[in-house]
């Protein structure tokens, strides 16, 4: 068991206000709102020795040790907003015990701090008495009194003051500026905001500076804690209980994931994807980050007909249950939207009377109005396959790829006019060439015309558009049409996470570092538990310098979802470019113990022996991997034998490397400038730059 302490800290929240208007109405200004708002403000925390807790969407939380520099900071945030054209914020300070559980953030003080903030005024700084007393003795400051709110959960009489010094704004008492009908609105919001802020504080997933302890911030993206902070309009769709003899899971899945399918069409709900609800199966009482939970049973009788049974939950208690018999397959697709669409009617009345920051969209529209969707498929058979391909390609092993794309092509060969089936054959093409399982130039043809077909048949795919959107990036190099179709993606599916992890990528393409990680972030937080988008998340970080958050969100991950290799091998390879080659070698070599053959860890650990000088050893394991991948026959990456010259200084095999990846279309040559390569010159060289000419990196970043 974690070890837990107890200190008292100044604990501050920042909200921006009207953001979420600006969010409805220019997304993309509200984004680089934000990015302002960090690079002005993370300067300002580190030098009054604050922790930089978390990011709220558009909200912070941090810490400090004192209350006058949690007020002096305040007080300098408040200035440097003012010079920042349309941020306009409140911040709220209380001053109480919390509780560092491992990296977990508990206490009633945060509990207290977090509903103090919705009181103060625009441009304002509220503060609670503990935090007024504690500055009385210092007269630059002066204070105000708003009020004694009654605060649900706090017993004790708590008075809120206002700081008025300087240009602060004042703010009226609370019995004349808000009347007993506005009063239950901000109680009711207020309380909305702490149970989310709890959740937030119980996970971390804060930026890192100066002096912070990022062990206390890290996010747990575990089954019993969830990975992002919870908001009123998320909700994850749970794989339901088989009432049958057990072996009909495709219908725990499928019945869940296609009500998941049509909630997403719902714009202002978040919707927790398949991936992290697959991460929690056997533990239903699991958080995924999300505030509501959909769960069921599915019961498949003798004579083919379902039995569906709902339930939707929030804080463990059921809103909502409905149980659905005599389904056949012919309404089985009208029943699932039938089920999305209650969910949504009720979940839609929550959000109007949540607080705005906690999350995007609208809310000035009535009850959600799904669109309505066409049926996937009229063929049953066609339906068991593609449910069946689904399970397998899920799983993104080689051997889960191979077999749900034949499930895939099983399911066209039944009915052509399958769109889904069409998407998700393009899918497993593309992951079958990043995986090096296929060359580019026969795999990715192939995915195009597949996701093309998807979209002839049903051009509001968005996962389809997210598809081609990659092709576009990985192979075509098309940087217009891939951005345009990932935007397009979003815009018909905001709730599919692979397209924001893709579209990160077309921006780590750009070198805007800050886009990137802010479209990873969104995809981790549609995906949680998805051990690939953590870590993929993580390199972000990494490549942003929060160095010690990404290591310690991999180490996380592994431990979580110790089956995929990517976390890891990330870790490893971070180790390696940080010099601590030991570390790395026993990573590396833990990961060849676990995935015998797997080429990265293999080669992971040849480099790290070559680093220690133990060249003959390490060529033992090289040289098969230079041998493999310059095999006409061997479809490995030839970005691992790319590695191995730089490494080996071997400059001119290197180029040879650059130059048939370019003549192969190889999508490795996206991720290319990767920390394996110590020595970033080399991508700076004339010759280097001609042989990549063709991929058009300069086009990119020169828009």
């Amino acid at each position: 068991m974690s070890r837990s302490s107890r200190k008292l800290a100044a604990i501050v929240f920042t909200d921006v206000v009207g953001f979420t208007e600006l969010s409805a109405a220019d997304e993309l200004g509200a984004i680089k709102l934000l990015e302002h708002q960090r690079k002005s403000f993370q300067p300002i925390v580190a030098e009054f020795g604050g922790k930089w807790l978390k990011e709220l969407g558009d909200g912070l939380l941090l810490s400090f040790e004192s209350s006058l520099d949690a007020v002096r900071c305040a007080v300098e945030l408040q200035t440097a907003a003012r010079k920042i054209d349309g941020l306009q914020i409140r911040i709220g300070i209380h001053q109480g015990d919390i509780v560092l559980q491992g990296s977990e953030i508990l206490g009633d003080g945060v509990n207290i701090a977090s509903r103090i903030e919705p009181l103060a005024p625009t441009g304002g700084i509220a503060l609670s008495e503990k935090i007024q007393q504690d500055i009385s003795s210092h007269p630059e400051y002066t204070t105000q009194l708003i009020g004694e709110p009654e605060l649900k959960g706090v017993s004790q009489p708590l008075r809120v003051y206002c700081l008025t010094c300087g240009d602060l704004p004042t703010a009226e008492p609370l019995e004349a500026a808000r009347p007993s009908n506005q009063l239950a609105v901000v109680a009711v919001a207020a309380i909305v905001l702490c149970l989310a802020l709890i959740v937030v504080l119980k996970t971390g997933n804060g930026k890192e500076t100066g002096g912070g302890d990022a062990n206390a911030t890290i996010a747990k993206p575990s089954p019993s804690a969830p990975a992002v902070p919870l908001a009123t309009n998320s909700i994850a769709v749970l794989p339901f209980e088989d009432l049958g003899d057990g072996t009909n899971r495709i219908w725990t899945d499928g019945v869940p994931d296609e009500i998941r399918r049509n909630l997403s069409r719902d714009k202002s709900l978040k919707v927790i994807s398949r991936k992290s609800s697959e991460q929690i199966r056997g533990d239903r009482n699991a958080q995924l980050g999300a505030y509501w939970l959909l769960d069921g049973t599915v019961l498949r009788q003798a004579n083919g007909e379902f039995v569906i049974t709902v339930e939707l939950s929030r804080d463990h208690e059921v809103e909502w249950s409905e149980r659905f018999a005599k389904v056949t397959f012919e309404n089985l697709f009208e029943t699932q939207e039938q089920i999305a669409r209650e969910v949504a009617r009720r979940i839609r009345p929550m959000l109007i009377a949540s607080v705005p920051r906690l999350f995007r969209g609208s809310t000035n529209h009535p009850v959600a109005q799904l669109n309505v969707s066409r049926r996937p498929t009229d063929n049953f058979d066609a339906w068991v396959a593609f449910l069946e391909g689904k399970q397998h390609w899920i799983q993104r092993t080689p051997a889960g790829l191979v077999t749900g794309r034949a499930r895939f092509e099983r399911a066209i060969a039944l009915d052509e006019s399958f769109a889904l089936a069409h998407c998700y054959l393009a899918l497993s093409d593309v992951m079958i060439t990043i995986y090096g399982m296929a060359p580019a130039k026969e795999a990715m043809p192939r995915a195009r015309a597949a996701a093309e077909k998807a979209l002839s048949i049903d051009g509001r795919l968005g996962e389809a558009h997210a598809v081609l959107g990659y092709i576009q990036l990985l192979f075509e190099w098309d940087w217009g049409k891939s951005r345009k179709s990932f935007e397009t993606a979003i815009e018909l599916n905001p709730s599919f996470g692979f397209t924001y992890s893709w579209f990160a990528q077309f921006y780590r393409a750009k070198l805007d570092a800050d886009k990137e990680l802010e479209l990873a972030r969104k995809a981790r937080e549609l995906e949680p538990l998805n051990p690939i988008l953590n870590a993929i998340y993580a390199e972000a970080l990494y490549r942003k310098g929060n160095k010690t958050e990404a290591i310690n969100l991999l180490k996380t991950v592994y431990a979580n979802s110790p089956q995929c290799i990517l976390p890891p091998q990330y870790l490893g390879i971070i180790q390696f470019f940080e010099g601590d080659t030991e570390a790395a070698l026993a990573q590396f070599q833990s990961l060849n113990d676990a995935h015998p053959g797997a080429p990265g860890p293999l080669l992971g650990k040849g480099l790290c022996i070559w680093e220690l000088g133990k060249k003959t050893e390490a060529m033992k394991i090289l040289q098969p991997i230079i041998d493999a991948g310059q095999s006409p026959d061997n479809p490995m990456p030839l970005e691992y034998v790319f590695r191995i010259h730089r490494s080996l200084g071997n400059e001119e095999e290197a180029y040879k490397c650059i130059e048939q990846m370019v003549a192969k279309r190889a999508p490795e040559l996206i991720w290319l400038q990767l920390p394996l390569d110590r020595d970033l010159e080399f991508y700076q060289t004339p010759r280097f730059r001609e042989l990549m000419a063709p991929v058009g990196f300069d086009r990119l970043r020169n828009k």
